[in-house]
C-alpha cells in the first residue's frame, strides 16, 4: 500500500509538471504568432547590410 502512495504522489507531481510545460508551450506559441513571419528574414537582411 505504501508503495501504492508514492506511485500516486509521483503521478501527482508529472501532471503538475505536464500542465507547467503545456501552460509554457501555449505561452511560446503565442509569442510566436504575435511575430512577423518573415522576422527572421528581415533579421538575416540586416545582418548582412551591417557587415557591409
Amino acid at each position: 500500500m505504501d508503495e501504492t502512495h508514492k506511485l500516486q504522489a509521483r503521478i501527482a507531481e508529472l501532471e503538475a509538471e505536464v500542465d507547467k510545460l503545456r501552460r509554457e508551450n501555449d505561452r511560446l506559441r503565442k509569442r510566436a504568432a504575435a511575430k512577423p513571419a518573415n522576422s527572421g528574414a528581415m533579421s538575416t537582411k540586416l545582418t548582412d547590410a551591417l557587415r557591409e
